[in-house]
């Protein structure tokens, strides 16, 4: 799942870090205070990239790249240092099997 997360950000400009979040919304049915069912929306993986600039050509980053959306674009960070830094964020959506799907 992780392997096809985005790695090229142009000539010369280097993924350096990810940190990876995992979340999703969890909405419970509750009779006489036990919970009876759950369900799992908006299940995604985010991941949060620092690309290191060597150049002076800025990196770029593709608005999706197989299951992974661009949910944050590019930002410089430490712009006017020898060696900028820029981060970005890219999210998947997961989806799970229903029981209908399970035999």
């Amino acid at each position: 799942m992780l392997w096809d997360l985005p790695s090229s950000f142009g000539s010369a400009c280097y993924n350096t870090a990810c940190n990876y979040t995992i979340g999703g919304d969890l909405t419970l049915a509750e009779k006489d205070g036990k919970v009876v069912s759950y369900d799992i929306a908006n299940a995604r993986v985010e991941a949060n990239i620092t690309v290191l600039q060597t150049t002076n050509v800025a990196p770029t980053a593709s608005s999706s790249v197989g299951d992974w959306r661009l949910t944050a674009p590019l930002t410089a960070n430490c712009a006017n240092a020898a060696l900028p830094t820029w981060t970005c964020t890219y999210t998947k959506f997961l989806s799970h099997d229903s029981s209908q799907n399970n035999g």
